[in-house]
Parts: structure tokens; C-alpha cells; sequence
């Protein structure tokens, strides 16, 4: 085959796609965070577990500690025993600083960290009581992860509370 000024530009061409193709592709796998929970222990002692694995080929910035301050409980009911019924619960939501700098750390590709989050250290779980049973929703902020691709949750629906 005669390599001809026009073959070789279509070859020079298809070389620049080709990379540009294998940069796209590698840059849309670098810094993805995949985000589970674990609310086994919630009717325990109220804690739930959030772990944020990094599921990425390079090093992710997260939070050295996740604060309950960044979760808001939301539609809440409290069961009231004389109706046997769920019944709203009305509360204010925090108006907080999400934005707040906190120290960071980096997590490795195909490493984990597991954050132990308390329901009654959140701004309305103050005003929960242990010993009542309630139903809500839990929205999670993680605003600081801004910077890589998130997999999994904000909000976690339709939890129930049972003090044993």
C-alpha cells in the first residue's frame, strides 16, 4: 500500500481520536466513590453506617469524619399507642452550613472507609426520644465529594425506629 499525504493524514487523524477516545475513557473512570449504608444497628443505639468505597483508578479526597449535622431527618412520624397509629411529627430543618471546611483525607482506589453516624446527634434527633418508635426518611449531604462521580444515595426512605 502507497502511503500517500492523504492516507497519511486519515492515519494521523485516527491516531488523534484513538487517544483522545482512551483519555476520555480513562478520565471518566478516575475518582468515582460508590456510597452504601448499613442501618442494622439503628433500633440498638441509633447508629447507622455509611461507608464510601472507592471504586476509581486514582486517590479521592473524602471527609476525615462525616458528622451528624449532615444528615436531616425528613418526614417523620412518631407512633402514638392510644390511636395505634403513625402520626406526623412536625420539625424545623437545620439551616446549616453544608459548605463548612472539614479536614480531609485521601482514600486509595479499591479502599473503603466506613463512618459510624448517630440519628439522635442530628439537629432534630435531639428532640427525638429513645423510647419512642418512629417511621422518616434520612437525607445524607455530601457536598465535599463534589469532585468525583457518586454512586449510590442521598436519601434513605421509609426507616423504622423500635427501641428494644
Amino acid at each position: 500500500m502507497k502511503c500517500t499525504p492523504t492516507n497519511q493524514v486519515q492515519r494521523i487523524a485516527l491516531f488523534f481520536l484513538l487517544v483522545l477516545f482512551s483519555t476520555c475513557i480513562a478520565q471518566s473512570k478516575e475518582c468515582e466513590l460508590k456510597i452504601t449504608a448499613d442501618v442494622s444497628e439503628l433500633n440498638l443505639d441509633g447508629k447507622i453506617y455509611l461507608t464510601v468505597n472507592n471504586t476509581g483508578n486514582k486517590k479521592a479526597k473524602i471527609l476525615r469524619n462525616y458528622h451528624a449535622y449532615k444528615m436531616q431527618i425528613l418526614n417523620a412520624f412518631v407512633y402514638d399507642e392510644k390511636s395505634n397509629e403513625f402520626v406526623p411529627l412536625n420539625f424545623n430543618y437545620a439551616d446549616i452550613d453544608f459548605f463548612r471546611q472539614e479536614k480531609t483525607q485521601l482514600l486509595r482506589p479499591r479502599k473503603s472507609k466506613t463512618y459510624t453516624v448517630n440519628i439522635f446527634e442530628t439537629y432534630q434527633g435531639e428532640t427525638l426520644l429513645k423510647n419512642h418508635q418512629y417511621k422518616f426518611d434520612l437525607a445524607f449531604n455530601f457536598d465535599d465529594l463534589y469532585e468525583c462521580k457518586l454512586d449510590g444515595f442521598t436519601e434513605l426512605k421509609n426507616i423504622e425506629y423500635k427501641p428494644n
